[in-house]
Protein backbone atom coordinates (compact mmCIF):
# COMPACT_ATOMS: atom_id res chain seq x y z
CA UNK A 1 0.00 0.00 0.00
CA UNK A 2 1.03 3.54 -0.37
CA UNK A 3 0.25 6.21 2.37
CA UNK A 4 -0.16 10.48 1.45
CA UNK A 5 0.93 12.00 4.47
CA UNK A 6 -0.20 15.07 5.41
CA UNK A 7 2.79 17.29 5.10
CA UNK A 8 1.87 20.60 4.78
CA UNK A 9 2.27 21.40 1.03
CA UNK A 10 0.24 19.93 -1.63
CA UNK A 11 0.95 16.63 -3.39
CA UNK A 12 0.68 17.87 -7.03
CA UNK A 13 0.05 16.04 -10.46
CA UNK A 14 1.10 17.61 -13.40
CA UNK A 15 0.05 18.03 -16.99
CA UNK A 16 -1.82 15.39 -18.38
CA UNK A 17 -0.51 12.42 -15.93
CA UNK A 18 -3.24 10.41 -14.59
CA UNK A 19 -2.00 8.91 -11.68
CA UNK A 20 -2.96 5.13 -11.31
CA UNK A 21 -3.46 3.29 -8.02
CA UNK A 22 -0.91 0.26 -8.58
CA UNK A 23 -1.92 -0.84 -4.84
CA UNK A 24 -4.13 -0.13 -2.11
CA UNK A 25 -3.87 3.64 -1.51
CA UNK A 26 -4.42 5.98 1.71
CA UNK A 27 -5.02 9.38 1.65
CA UNK A 28 -4.79 10.73 5.28
CA UNK A 29 -6.94 13.33 7.27
CA UNK A 30 -5.91 16.77 5.56
CA UNK A 31 -3.98 16.15 2.38
CA UNK A 32 -3.94 18.50 -0.61
CA UNK A 33 -4.09 17.14 -3.60
CA UNK A 34 -3.89 19.54 -6.58
CA UNK A 35 -4.16 18.55 -10.07
CA UNK A 36 -2.58 20.37 -13.18
CA UNK A 37 -4.78 20.61 -16.35
CA UNK A 38 -5.11 17.22 -17.84
CA UNK A 39 -4.36 15.63 -14.68
CA UNK A 40 -6.46 12.91 -12.28
CA UNK A 41 -6.55 9.84 -10.84
CA UNK A 42 -7.33 6.09 -11.94
CA UNK A 43 -8.20 3.30 -9.21
CA UNK A 44 -7.75 0.46 -11.57
CA UNK A 45 -9.61 -2.77 -10.93
CA UNK A 46 -7.45 -4.37 -8.21
CA UNK A 47 -6.46 -1.47 -5.99
CA UNK A 48 -8.08 0.68 -3.64
CA UNK A 49 -8.22 4.49 -2.63
CA UNK A 50 -9.12 5.28 0.73
CA UNK A 51 -9.24 9.16 1.00
CA UNK A 52 -10.88 10.03 4.52
CA UNK A 53 -10.74 13.34 6.16
CA UNK A 54 -12.48 14.60 9.50
CA UNK A 55 -14.58 16.84 10.15
CA UNK A 56 -12.04 19.43 11.14
CA UNK A 57 -9.40 18.06 8.85
CA UNK A 58 -10.61 17.59 5.71
CA UNK A 59 -8.68 16.18 2.73
CA UNK A 60 -8.74 18.54 -0.58
CA UNK A 61 -8.88 17.65 -4.12
CA UNK A 62 -8.30 20.86 -6.47
CA UNK A 63 -7.10 22.16 -9.47
CA UNK A 64 -3.69 24.35 -9.32
CA UNK A 65 -5.26 26.77 -11.76
CA UNK A 66 -8.70 28.34 -10.84
CA UNK A 67 -11.83 27.56 -12.40
CA UNK A 68 -14.33 24.72 -12.60
CA UNK A 69 -12.57 22.94 -15.21
CA UNK A 70 -9.33 22.83 -14.03
CA UNK A 71 -8.22 19.00 -13.98
CA UNK A 72 -9.82 15.26 -14.95
CA UNK A 73 -11.57 13.66 -12.36
CA UNK A 74 -10.73 10.39 -9.94
CA UNK A 75 -12.07 7.45 -11.78
CA UNK A 76 -12.61 3.95 -10.07
CA UNK A 77 -13.03 1.08 -12.38
CA UNK A 78 -13.40 -1.97 -9.59
CA UNK A 79 -14.67 -3.30 -7.19
CA UNK A 80 -13.01 -3.74 -4.31
CA UNK A 81 -14.70 -2.73 -0.89
CA UNK A 82 -11.92 -0.56 0.62
CA UNK A 83 -13.00 1.92 -2.22
CA UNK A 84 -14.17 5.62 0.43
CA UNK A 85 -13.82 8.77 -0.23
CA UNK A 86 -15.02 10.88 3.23
CA UNK A 87 -15.01 14.26 5.05
CA UNK A 88 -13.54 15.85 1.84
CA UNK A 89 -13.71 18.43 -0.60
CA UNK A 90 -13.80 18.44 -4.34
CA UNK A 91 -13.49 21.59 -6.50
CA UNK A 92 -12.33 22.50 -10.27
CA UNK A 93 -13.01 19.17 -11.80
CA UNK A 94 -14.47 19.03 -14.80
CA UNK A 95 -12.18 19.23 -17.66
CA UNK A 96 -13.48 17.95 -21.19
CA UNK A 97 -16.84 17.34 -19.83
CA UNK A 98 -18.23 14.98 -22.29
CA UNK A 99 -15.68 12.65 -21.42
CA UNK A 100 -14.98 12.58 -18.14
CA UNK A 101 -18.69 13.59 -17.20
CA UNK A 102 -17.96 13.31 -13.14
CA UNK A 103 -15.85 14.62 -11.05
CA UNK A 104 -15.91 11.17 -9.49
CA UNK A 105 -16.26 8.49 -12.30
CA UNK A 106 -17.54 5.58 -11.83
CA UNK A 107 -17.64 2.49 -14.62
CA UNK A 108 -20.46 0.51 -14.60
CA UNK A 109 -20.39 -1.42 -11.20
CA UNK A 110 -18.00 0.22 -9.78
CA UNK A 111 -17.36 -0.35 -6.19
CA UNK A 112 -17.54 3.13 -3.69
CA UNK A 113 -18.87 4.24 -0.36
CA UNK A 114 -18.48 8.34 -0.52
CA UNK A 115 -20.16 10.41 2.20
CA UNK A 116 -20.23 14.16 3.89
CA UNK A 117 -18.24 15.03 0.80
CA UNK A 118 -18.67 18.81 -0.58
CA UNK A 119 -18.72 18.98 -4.47
CA UNK A 120 -17.85 22.87 -5.26
CA UNK A 121 -17.16 24.59 -8.37
CA UNK A 122 -16.70 21.78 -10.76
CA UNK A 123 -18.07 21.89 -14.48
CA UNK A 124 -19.19 18.31 -14.52
CA UNK A 125 -21.59 16.05 -11.96
CA UNK A 126 -20.43 15.26 -8.53
CA UNK A 127 -20.77 11.46 -9.26
CA UNK A 128 -21.25 9.48 -12.68
CA UNK A 129 -21.75 6.63 -13.21
CA UNK A 130 -22.44 4.21 -16.16
CA UNK A 131 -25.03 1.58 -15.67
CA UNK A 132 -25.17 -2.03 -17.45
CA UNK A 133 -28.09 -2.32 -19.95
CA UNK A 134 -31.48 -2.97 -17.68
CA UNK A 135 -30.03 -1.48 -14.24
CA UNK A 136 -31.70 1.45 -12.72
CA UNK A 137 -28.59 1.95 -9.78
CA UNK A 138 -25.16 0.64 -9.60
CA UNK A 139 -25.66 -1.77 -6.46
CA UNK A 140 -22.15 -1.44 -5.71
CA UNK A 141 -22.32 2.65 -4.85
CA UNK A 142 -23.41 4.07 -1.39
CA UNK A 143 -23.72 7.98 -0.53
CA UNK A 144 -24.85 10.35 1.83
CA UNK A 145 -24.31 13.56 3.50
CA UNK A 146 -23.06 14.72 0.09
CA UNK A 147 -23.07 18.89 -0.95
CA UNK A 148 -23.18 20.32 -4.51
CA UNK A 149 -22.86 24.30 -4.96
CA UNK A 150 -21.89 24.92 -8.30
CA UNK A 151 -21.41 21.77 -9.89
CA UNK A 152 -22.88 20.65 -12.96
CA UNK A 153 -25.59 18.25 -11.55
CA UNK A 154 -25.44 15.70 -8.01
CA UNK A 155 -25.41 12.09 -9.07
CA UNK A 156 -25.92 11.12 -12.38
CA UNK A 157 -25.75 7.21 -13.84
CA UNK A 158 -26.83 6.34 -16.82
Amino acid sequence: SQTWTNLNVPYRMLTGAVVQSKCDWVIEPGVIMEFEPGSGILVNTNNSLKAVGTLTNPILFRGVNTGNNAWKNIKFTGLNSLNEIGYSVISGSGENTTVTKGCVYLTANAQLHIDNVSFNDNANCGVYGLLNGGQTANPNYTSSNLTFTNTGCTELFE
